[in-house]
């Protein structure tokens, strides 16, 4: 019984190890924040501005509340020539 709870112990320390290691490699490199001001042009949605610059691997909705939070945003309406502050992401 003692060497299948050490056999265990075993395996689940390697499997971290394992798991550390490769949190490491998969990291993107670390991209700067940009921020600017966007002027929203006839058509614009919060949506489609979205769409251009938040990045792959962050969520739209997220992204989309961040625009509303930071301009101060009272409804996702906003009209052409409204300028608000959009952020990207260079590497």
């Amino acid at each position: 019984m003692k060497f299948k709870i050490a056999g265990v112990v075993v395996i689940a320390v390697m499997l971290c190890a394992m798991a550390a290691e490769y949190g490491k490699r998969s990291k993107p490199q670390e991209a700067v924040v940009v921020t600017d001001t966007y002027v929203v042009m006839a058509g614009d949605t919060l949506w489609s501005i979205a769409e251009e610059f938040c990045p792959d691997r962050e969520d739209k909705r997220e992204y989309i509340y961040d625009l509303r939070v930071r301009n101060r945003l009272e409804s996702a309406a906003i009209y052409p020539g409204q300028e608000i502050e959009i952020w990207r992401y260079e590497k």
